[in-house]
């Protein structure tokens, strides 16, 4: 399955990632070592590893989201899925 990301600018939510996790984690890595303190990569990376049943992580994750982006709804929902 190959793996689509829809930017931000061409929706009002969220991206959408379709693929593996595996695929999923790797889009949302390549984009965090770009840019460490993206709001739509962390939150992502938190339920990556939330799914990946990694609940520590996904909360460091998500409370780095918040940090970073604290009017980011999806943030504040992915720090409420631990």
């Amino acid at each position: 399955m190959s793996l689509a990301v829809l930017q931000p600018s061409q929706l009002r939510h969220p991206p959408v990632l379709i693929g593996s996790l595996t695929e999923v984690a790797a889009a949302y890595q390549r984009t965090l070592q770009r840019d460490p303190h993206n709001a739509i990569a962390l939150a992502g990376m938190s339920v990556v590893a939330l799914a990946s049943r990694q609940p520590e992580s996904a909360v460091l994750m998500a409370q780095a989201a918040v940090a970073a982006a604290p009017h980011m709804i999806p943030a504040w929902v992915a720090l409420g899925q631990r």
